[in-house]
């Protein structure tokens, strides 16, 4: 018992050994991971700060870039007054050479009522044909308007380049509320003063734009025309801005609908916080907050790749490590429950052999191989098929390989060869094998010795086919003789009825109740001619069995025997007898074989 207890823990603690080592080494790797990726996220950490302080420098710089040159716009009208268009385009490609991000240099000038005719007319002769003031329509959208609406006008006179922005040439920007609220406090502070975000009248996109507007004393305006994103772009097309993402609002705007000036495309919420910084910039006295943050496919390929590798390459190197263990454990276990099998097997009383998936035998138990007095090595394989019966064998190897091709259980009968050379008779019965994953891979069976039955067997159709051909015998024979024997009867039927009828009155009461015996045996001796070719019928064409009183068929098997009851000075008596499901002539015959062979076999004394 103690010795069971320790094979118990061994082979539990084996079994289990795959499982500990395989988990054991993925926590190790679960923990160099870790390890990995918290170094990965340091180092990303100490780059996205200066990574974006760079950036954030960069899009400053720009903006103090395009607000000189705008100044340097309003400069040139407030010290030289009157300045031609060509001047204007002369000056504003020497002040601004690079307008990457900017979409235009305007003039814009303040024009009394009084004096509208008149510019237009300028405009016109300096070859801007159809040249008209236009006007903010509250539905949306600039419109030519002949009359006047204001006492002041500041429309889009010069504009450079002229290429793309035709269509801001003649509006008046004080006409539209959020432009006229920069123009306005432009020319109260006298400092730049920007526009929120808007839709510039040559947007063919869909990019918000600002006005930056600078003050040329009471002359007008020089204003820069901005696209955030063409702005915002010119800035990062010339940096490292890999896995980052940049939001740009303008914080000075009441409207949360009019905040958003800026997102990267494809640009991401929900941002951990350690991926996230921001900082203020200050255009034409408005804030606008720049929120940069890491992708979240850049942060998990630059955090997570090295981990994930040190991952896979740990979990492979676990699950070779486990699946080599488990085949370890799996092969002993296999190689155990082997042993205990064939230990089994050759303990069995029958003959017990197991086949692989090719059909072919890979083991016989010890009692096949005392039967049959050949070693193992003869009958692996096919080598088992010389045991059988030349008779038998190729019916044994059809049927065999039909059931390996449906891979179902199947029972044989085959004789097989004893060590002696006499052959008997086997039944095999095959059941399918399958491995853990359920595949077919063969057949275990067990072979019975059924020789004795089976002659047993063959005795009994014996008897059957000679009790088949005696009950034919005997039909034929009822027939003859119910044939033969119907002819007289009816002769002595109709005679016996002929004397009684002709000579009723003549005869005496005893004479005509002797006839009526003689009549009535004659009857049922007719009757019984019949029954007796039924009964040889019985087991080939049997009557419908009805509901039958078994009181008549008793007192007609009574009257029936009524001569030798009286010869033998017998008395029958009988209780009353129910209904019964049953043959009528063959109840009537029943009851006559009983009480014929109770009066025949009674005792002497009797």
């Amino acid at each position: 018992m103690a010795q069971s207890r320790r094979n118990i823990l061994v082979e539990n603690f084996t079994s289990r050994t795959p499982w500990v080592a395989t988990l054991l080494l993925l926590a190790i790797t679960c923990l160099a991971a870790w390890k990995v990726r918290q170094s990965n996220v340091e180092g990303l950490e100490s780059t996205f700060t200066a990574r974006t302080q760079n950036v954030s420098n960069g899009l400053r710089e720009n903006v103090l870039f395009h607000e000189k040159a705008v100044q340097a716009m309003a400069n040139l009208f407030e010290v030289h007054g009157d300045v031609s268009r060509a001047q204007f385009a002369t000056a504003a490609a020497r002040h601004a050479p690079d307008l990457s991000g900017t979409q235009a240099l305007e003039w814009v000038p303040a024009v009394p009522h009084s004096d509208r005719d008149s510019v237009e007319q300028s405009a016109r002769q300096d070859g801007l044909e159809g040249f008209s003031f236009q006007q903010w329509q509250p539905a949306g959208g600039w419109q030519r308007n002949p009359e006047d609406w204001a006492e002041e006008y500041f429309p889009v006179y010069y504009v450079y380049p002229t290429a793309g922005n035709e269509q801001a040439l003649g509006i008046d920007l004080a006409s539209q509320p959020t432009r006229n609220a920069a123009l306005r406090r432009c020319r109260e502070t006298s400092k730049a003063a920007a526009t929120g975000r808007i839709a510039l009248a040559q947007e063919t996109g869909s990019q918000a734009g600002f006005l930056l507007f600078i003050p040329a004393g009471d002359r007008g305006f020089a204003v820069g025309v901005f696209r955030v994103g063409d702005f915002v772009n010119s800035v990062l097309a010339g940096r490292d801005v890999t896995g980052l993402q940049l939001r740009v609002t303008d914080l000075s705007a009441q409207d949360e609908d009019e905040q958003l000036l800026y997102e990267s495309e494809g640009y991401t919420s929900n941002i951990d916080p350690r991926w996230q910084e921001e900082f203020l910039l200050d255009v034409g006295g408005r804030r606008l907050n720049l929120t940069w943050s890491y992708r979240h496919e850049y942060v998990a390929s630059e955090v997570g790749w090295d981990a994930w590798i040190v991952m896979l390459i740990g979990a492979m190197l676990s699950g070779l490590v486990g699946i080599a263990l488990q085949q370890h454990v799996l092969r002993r276990s296999a190689e155990e429950s082997e042993k205990r099998f064939r230990s089994l097997a050759n303990a069995a009383a029958a003959m017990v052999w197991v086949t692989e998936l090719d059909s072919s035998c890979s083991w016989l138990n010890k009692q096949w191989l005392d039967y049959s007095g050949k070693p193992l090595s003869q009958q692996l394989g096919y080598g088992w098929l010389e045991t059988v019966h030349p008779d038998d064998r190729d019916r044994v190897k059809s049927e065999y390989q039909k059931a390996f091709d449906s891979q179902a259980d199947f029972d044989l009968e085959y004789r097989l060869r004893r060590h002696d050379g006499a052959y008997r008779w086997f039944t095999a019965n095959a059941a399918t094998r399958h491995d853990g994953a359920g595949r077919f891979i063969g057949y275990v069976g067990m072979s019975f010795d059924n020789h004795e039955a089976k002659q047993s067997r063959a005795e009994l159709e014996r008897h059957a086919r000679e009790l088949e051909i005696a009950n034919t015998e005997l039909e034929q024979f009822a027939y003859v003789a119910s044939h033969d024997l119907q002819e007289p009867l009816r002769k002595i039927t109709a005679y016996a009825e002929i004397v009684r009828e002709d000579n009723g009155e003549q005869l005496d009461e005893e004479t005509r109740r002797n006839l009526g015996v003689v009549i009535n045996g004659a009857h049922r001796l007719s009757r019984l001619v019949k029954d007796l070719l039924t009964f040889s019928r019985i087991n080939r064409q049997g009557k419908e069995l009805v509901p039958t009183d078994a009181n008549i068929s008793l007192n007609e098997a009574l009257d029936g025997l009524e001569v030798a009851i009286a010869e033998a000075g017998a008395e029958v008596s009988h209780d009353p007898l129910p209904y019964v499901i049953a043959d009528a002539s063959q109840l009537t015959m029943l009851f006559q074989n009983l009480v014929s062979n109770a009066i025949r076999y009674r005792s002497e004394k009797r």
